[in-house]
């Protein structure tokens, strides 16, 4: 009986060693805050709010030009992300590959669950992707300048000449693919990034939570480390990259409570806003299904348009004109003008599957 009892004792001794451990280990390492966005995760998948949205109450298509005390227009260059980590897993075909890819997405997950990086939260670009990436660099700056999108080309390669603001969703795949695909300009012009939590996914999957907290910098993914810029033009590239991130804007982790809609509005006030006041061209680097959105809320109603149903293609490049016009009543109406869009790179997909 005696020694039962010192059994049942090492066992508890035991049992609180590695919960203490454990406990250690996440709070002193990034694990907790992966397990926290993972919770966050969850609620959001269980609330399904952020899908939830609630088009503007005028239709965009029928605003009443004489009615309009001021208009005010932005050039708007649209770009999709390259291909994710999680794109990769679940995006691609289910064939044969597929558990091959998840189980090897499973164990760097493991290898990576006590550093700042992760596959499946806030997930990075791929290798494809950033093959995407440098693929729409090349044909950005090394490609052929076609007459009719001269003035988007040039607002794209040489923005400081021409008053542009350079905007990213939070999300590391964003911020990725637009310091690559604009790296030449942004080394030489040492301009800023503004990373904006409006433009945060529509998605309640864990690889639309964010890893870094309020006004914090992305961790950088190991992708980035090993298959970045080459060494003999970047001799650090975290240490590049921070110094073109502003997070000034950059909100905490997205709540579980959110919804699309209301980030959309919130995006759309603040690019009209006195912090972009001074520019009439934004570029901003953003997901899939929030730029659809944005077409469904701000292009005509009887709008046939292909954005409204198909999604943007990977790195794909959309210059658009967006009007907001002060109504004499006292509101305000936005709306895209649908002959201004134009195709820079890629262009949308023929699927509506999303």
């Amino acid at each position: 009986m005696e020694n039962q009892t010192q059994f049942l004792n090492l066992g508890w001794s035991a049992t609180w060693f590695w919960t203490v451990l454990i406990a250690t280990v996440l709070l002193l390492t990034h694990g907790g805050k992966k397990c926290y966005i993972v919770l966050l995760s969850f609620v959001c998948m269980i609330t399904r709010k952020d899908k939830r949205r609630v088009l503007p109450s005028y239709d965009p298509g029928q605003i009443d030009m004489e009615k309009v005390l001021q208009k005010h227009k932005k050039r708007l260059i649209l770009i999709r992300h390259g291909e994710s980590t999680w794109n990769e897993i679940f995006n691609r075909r289910f064939d044969l590959s597929w558990p091959l890819r998840l189980f090897h997405a499973i164990a760097r997950e493991c290898l990576l669950f006590v550093t700042s990086d992760s596959v499946f939260a806030d997930a990075p670009l791929s290798q494809y992707g950033m093959s995407q990436a440098k693929e729409l660099q090349d044909y950005l700056f090394k490609g052929e300048m076609k007459d009719e999108l001269k003035n988007d080309l040039l607002l794209l390669k040489n923005a400081p000449n021409k008053g542009a603001l350079l905007v990213s969703s939070p999300l590391r795949r964003c911020v990725e693919t637009l310091s690559l695909a604009l790296f030449p300009r942004l080394n030489n012009s040492r301009e800023e990034i503004v990373l904006v939590s409006h433009l945060q996914e529509v998605t309640s999957n864990v690889d639309g939570m964010s890893l870094s907290g309020y006004c914090e910098f992305p961790p950088l993914s190991i992708t980035m480390r090993l298959h970045g810029p080459n060494k003999h033009q970047v001799k650090d590239w975290e240490e590049w990259l921070s110094s073109r991130l502003n997070v000034s804007h950059k909100e905490s982790f997205k709540p579980s409570f959110a919804r699309a809609d209301d980030r959309m509005r919130a995006f759309v006030s603040w690019v009209f806003s006195n912090n972009c006041s001074e520019f009439d061209n934004v570029v901003l680097c953003g997901h899939s299904l929030w730029f659809r959105y944005f077409f469904e809320a701000y292009l005509p109603r009887n709008s046939i348009h292909t954005a409204k149903k198909n999604k943007i293609q990977n790195t794909g490049a959309i210059a658009l004109d967006f009007i907001k016009c002060e109504m004499n009543d006292g509101s305000v109406r936005f709306r895209i003008e649908p002959d201004s869009i134009v195709v820079i790179h890629r262009g949308f997909e023929t699927s509506s599957k999303h």
